[in-house]
C-alpha cells in the first residue's frame, strides 16, 4: 500500500529494517555488482568533487556512496534513523550525518557545492518539494548529480542498451 504524508516516515523506516542495502551492494551476481559499481562511480565522477567542496548526499542510506568519495567535506541526510545508524557505523565521524527528510534539508541556503541524490526521487510521495529543497541548499554554481532507478529497462533506447561498458 502506498504511504500517505502522515505515514511516509514510518513506511520508510519499515523498509529500512526489512531491506539491508549491504545485501544489494554485495550481491552474489557479479554482473549486478559491476553495474551498480559503475553507476555509483559515474554519479561521483559527474559531481567533480574537489578537496574544498561541501558535499551533501540526500537520502544517504547506510553510507555506501559517501564511503566511496575520497575528498571534500561530506554530509549526509536520510529520513530513516536505521539508515543513519548504519551510516555512522560505516563512516565513523568523517561524515556529518543528520536524520531528516529530503523535503526539509537542515542546512542554510546555498550551503553545498555538490549534491548527490541516488535513487531517492522515485521513492518520495512528490518529487517537486525534494527538488526545490536541493536547489535551495545548492550554491548557484553547484552541481547536482542525480540518478533515478528505471523500473522498466526495456524502455531504454537501443543506443543506450547496445553500448559496450
Amino acid at each position: 500500500m502506498r504511504p500517505t504524508t502522515e505515514t511516509f516516515a514510518q513506511w520508510n523506516e519499515e523498509h529500512a529494517l526489512k531491506h539491508d542495502l549491504d545485501k544489494f551492494y554485495n550481491h552474489p551476481n557479479p554482473l549486478v555488482r559491476y553495474i551498480e559499481n559503475k553507476r555509483i562511480r559515474t554519479l561521483i565522477d559527474l559531481a567533480a568533487i574537489e578537496d574544498t567542496d561541501d558535499v551533501l548526499e540526500v537520502g544517504c542510506g547506510a553510507g555506501h556512496i559517501l564511503e566511496r568519495i575520497g575528498t571534500g567535506r561530506l554530509h549526509g541526510i536520510d529520513i530513516s534513523a536505521t539508515q543513519i545508524r548504519r551510516a555512522r557505523e560505516r563512516l565513523g565521524d568523517r561524515v556529518e550525518l543528520k536524520q531528516s527528510p529530503g523535503e526539509e534539508i537542515p542546512y542554510r541556503d546555498r550551503s553545498f557545492d555538490k549534491i548527490l541524490c541516488s535513487e531517492v526521487i522515485e521513492h518520495v510521495l512528490d518529487p517537486v518539494p525534494l527538488l526545490r529543497e536541493m536547489k535551495r541548499v545548492l550554491k548557484d554554481d553547484g552541481i547536482l548529480s542525480l540518478s533515478i532507478r528505471m523500473k522498466q529497462p526495456s524502455t531504454l533506447p537501443n543506443r543506450f542498451s547496445a553500448q559496450p561498458a
